[in-house]
């Protein structure tokens, strides 16, 4: 019998080269880092009647070109490549192409592709190669399209480099395609600063915009700039610098890791350098510089951008590309922390030994070791300037408050000596109205004070239930797994010699447990930084998702939730937390008011046909959404309903009082109304709350 072989399909050729090059820029791109490969000093790409189907792109670079072997052996080869990343070009350069995949995508951009190559080493001739995708969609199968590399002389004078024509562009470019090249390119070489004899260019309006808004470079001024680096042994360091160049900061290897052991990073070695600008216009009011103006440059280039041997790796740094999660933190801190709006800055790696490794589709890296080294160190490196800059801040709010104390002392003071100058009869009316006026200006800082404590109070309750969710977890599964094994030792239940009680208080004990576990998600997910986001928010899935979240609380009470909801469009604004805040508060009272129902002997109902119920109705009026969230439990009784948002007055023991004053204040945040009935239409607490609607 003979030996056979693998053999492939033509439509592979569609799947590897269009699929996973889904966005046209990406595949260019990849021919412009093979010229940089080829120690190129210059790649320039011409997009010529792109905007309809049909157009032409071109790539010339300036670079060694390549003979007929590394034709045959190199750029013909998909999925495998000459390259290695731990060599190096001819001029010294660490390569940054990898596997021919992406050189695929661009060439089948076009019904036809053509190579043009003056090498080097040859000086009298260019080589040329013709694809015609046409003959491979109408074969079976790859190996039965021949390829023909053609030698003939080269013009006098023409210089060694690589042409790629890719005609009849199958589908037009857009305005963003051509936008998002442009900006891909330009910051390909790192325009910021490093200088690696390599410069990308295209040939298109879009570009010379961005190219001149990229130029004007705003980096003097910043308010806080960012430096640091790992070392070639795993040693990090950092400073930040603010804007009259004045170290504010600095930080060596052991204070930035957290580990006692004070470990390396294992990373190749890094740099990295961010610009924060504190985006006030009143600072800026005395400044060079638009703020309008910087925050477009900001939208255009923002974000911290990666450079893998001077090359830049999308999709980091790219618009709506958070990847180091610095939305999110600055939710916590928005004054304190850097965002993608508001900074920019890149990381830089050589990287000699190839540790970091693009991905097939060459968006990002590869999740591995030497990955998540290099994003720990960079987000160590944000929490520790974040955590210096917090600091920095209360050692000003305690100098401020020490200051403005000393003010009102030597303004009293001053008042008083003065007074005393005056003629008695003109002297007591004024100290009088003096009086009146700082018993009031107290009782004001009464209340203040009063709110603030309020608000420590469920500050210090929600830190200290989302420490007690997160450090019970493990002791929590420790008990359900041991319960299994009690369950499994008890043995079979048919048995004669079972005992029967015990396995009911292991099944007691493994229902215990996981209802605590579903409690400590509970707390764990209300905390969640994303959801303080302001914006609008369908009122209805708010709900639902609300209801869902606590349904081992209302499984527990055998509670059943209900609704009567509008067709209307209902949608509000704010954030989630504020409306979990309304929604959570008001379920919790609906079930006290249960459990206080039970305690007294009149809840007749400990099954689950029991009927305890809440009911969410909402309706419509106009630019106004009305929802009534109301029970069917004892109603309000033993307080009055005005006293009920009254911080601090609660019926029950267990109560903090706090619930229907956050409600209260949370509505009001949120441009809404509320009000209660202590018996409405289920003959249970009634709420009315009045939202506007955001359409």
């Amino acid at each position: 019998m003979s030996a056979e072989r693998l053999r492939f399909s033509t439509a592979v050729l569609r799947l590897l080269g269009e699929e996973l090059n889904p966005n046209p820029d990406q595949g260019i791109l990849e021919l412009v880092k093979n010229a940089y490969d080829a120690d190129a000093a210059s790649c320039h790409v011409f997009l010529e009647e792109c905007h309809l189907p049909g157009g032409t792109i071109r790539v010339v670079d300036d670079g060694e070109g390549m003979l007929p072997e590394q034709i045959r052996d190199g750029w013909l080869v998909v999925g495998e490549s000459e390259k290695s990343l731990a060599k190096r070009s001819h001029g010294g350069r660490l390569l940054v192409g990898s596997k021919g995949l992406g050189r695929l995508g661009a060439l089948r951009l076009g019904r036809r592709a053509t190579l043009v190559t003056r090498p080097k080493e040859r000086t009298d001739v260019e080589y040329r190669l013709q694809i015609d995708w046409d003959k491979f969609d109408h074969a079976q199968l790859v190996e039965e399209i021949e390829l023909d590399v053609t030698e003939s002389s080269r013009t006098r004078g023409a210089k060694p480099g690589t042409e790629i024509l890719i005609e009849k562009v199958a589908l037009a470019w857009r305005p963003e395609d051509v936008r998002r090249l442009a900006r891909a390119m330009l910051l390909l070489a790192d325009p910021f600063g490093s200088q690696i004899g390599f410069q990308p260019s295209l040939e298109t309006k879009e570009f010379a915009e961005v190219v001149s808004r990229a130029g004007k470079g705003y980096f003097s001024d910043c308010d806080y700039h960012l430096t640091a680096k790992v070392d070639s042994s795993g040693h990090g360091s950092a400073e930040v610098i603010n804007a009259a160049g004045e170290v504010l900061f600095h930080v060596t290897h052991r204070n930035l890791v957290e580990d006692d052991q004070h470990s390396p990073y294992r990373t190749p070695p890094v740099s990295f350098e961010m610009w924060e600008f504190t985006l006030d216009g009143k600072r800026f009011s005395t400044r060079n510089v638009g703020i309008t103006e910087l925050r477009k440059w900001l939208g255009e280039f923002g974000g911290v951008h990666v450079y893998h041997r001077g090359i830049r790796v999308v999709p980091y740094g790219d618009s709506g590309n958070d990847w180091l999660d610095m939305n999110l933190r600055r939710v916590r801190s928005p004054e304190v922390r850097p965002s993608t709006n508001n900074s920019i800055g890149r990381i830089c790696l050589q990287d000699p030994k190839g540790l970091l490794q693009q991905k097939t589709d060459r968006l990002g890296f590869v999740d591995n070791d030497a990955y998540r080294e290099m994003w720990r160190f960079a987000n160590d490196v944000l929490e520790w300037m974040a955590d210096q800059r917090l600091k920095q801040r209360e050692k000003r709010k305690r100098a401020e408050r020490i200051e403005a104390e000393k003010k009102r002392t030597d303004a009293e003071r001053k008042l008083h000596q003065e007074l005393q100058k005056l003629p008695e009869p003109v002297r007591k009316p004024i100290e009088k109205a003096v009086a009146a006026q700082k018993a009031a200006h107290e009782a004001e800082l009464a209340w203040l004070v009063d709110e603030r404590q309020l608000y420590h109070t469920l500050g210090t309750v929600g830190t200290t239930a989302a420490a007690f969710a997160h450090q019970s977890n493990q002791p929590l599964s420790i008990i359900l797994r041991a319960a299994s094994t009690l369950d499994h030792l008890l043995g079979d239940p048919k048995k004669p010699s079972f005992p029967e009680m015990s396995r009911e208080a292991v099944t007691q004990v493994r229902g215990s447990a996981g209802a605590l576990l579903a409690f400590g998600e509970v707390t764990l997910k209300l905390l969640q930084h994303e959801k303080r986001r302001r914006g609008k928010q369908p009122l209805h899935d708010l709900i639902r998702e609300i209801v869902d979240l606590l349904q081992p609380y209302l499984s527990l009470r055998q509670v059943k939730v209900d609704y009567d909801l509008t067709i209307d469009p209902a949608n509000v604004w704010g954030s989630r937390a504020t409306y979990e805040s309304v929604f959570t508060n008001l379920i919790n009272n609906s079930l006290r008011a249960f459990a206080r129902q039970s305690a007294t002997g009149v809840d007749t109902a400990d099954s689950p046909d029991s009927g305890r119920l809440i009911l969410f109705r909402t309706r419509r009026a106009g630019t106004r959404l009305f929802v009534t969230v109301e029970d069917n439990g004892p109603g309000i009784v033993g307080i009055s309903v005005e006293d009920i948002w009254l911080p601090g007055k609660t019926t029950t023991e267990e109560g903090t009082g706090l619930g229907l004053t956050i409600v209260r204040d949370a509505v009001a945040d949120l441009g809404g109304t509320i009000s209660a009935e202590a018996r409405g239409a289920l003959g249970g607490a009634q709420f009315n709350i009045e939202f506007p609607a955001k359409d």
